[in-house]
């Protein structure tokens, strides 16, 4: 049988901070240094700028910190939440509340079901691209977007030339009537 992980504490899965009976409502209080995790990755951590704890040592393709616990190498904001609050389940992905993908602050991670998530970017995703198109003063075409010339397609939430689109329609048009010709 294996020894027990840190992680495999029965204490963190009540919450209870195992050094001052401390709890939260979703866990135990973690602190920078805590002696939970070993020395090693705390010595990756700056935390002089902010409230995030950020990773300084290797990070992946998309700017994850990684680092291998219990000869495993994972992505280290989960194994910082897994234990120092409670185990990330299978099905949760570890969200960042305060959009830095390098922190590793525990309490700057938010477990949730994957779907929830994914939909949560898309739904930012969508907003983003309906206020960047909002702000564009011209189409492609360099057609002036003003209220006379815009059309908004309130379907998809975006804007549209007026004069392109009556060109599109014209083109459109004519090559069906061809088509219906020959």
């Amino acid at each position: 049988m294996r020894p027990r992980a840190r992680h495999d504490n029965p204490s963190l899965e009540k919450g209870i901070d195992v050094r001052s009976n401390n709890t939260t409502t979703h866990g135990p209080i973690a602190t920078l240094g805590d002696e939970r995790m070993p020395a090693r990755f705390w010595n990756k951590i700056d935390s002089s700028d902010s409230e995030c704890w950020l990773w300084t040592a290797y990070c992946d393709d998309d700017g994850y910190p990684r680092y291998t616990y219990d000869r495993v190498q994972r992505a280290a904001h989960r194994i910082s939440y897994s234990v120092l609050i409670r185990p990330i389940t299978g099905r949760e992905v570890a969200h960042h509340a305060c959009r830095t993908r390098r922190c590793v602050n525990p309490h700057h991670i938010e477990p949730m079901e994957k779907e929830a998530h994914d939909e949560m970017h898309r739904a930012e995703e969508r907003e983003v691209y309906r206020v960047t198109r909002a702000v564009k003063s011209h189409c492609p075409d360099g057609h002036e977007m003003t209220p006379e010339n815009t059309q908004w397609n309130r379907a998809r939430g975006t804007r549209l030339c007026r004069t392109c689109r009556c060109r599109q329609r014209t083109e459109s048009y004519y090559r069906v009537k061809a088509r219906r010709a020959s």
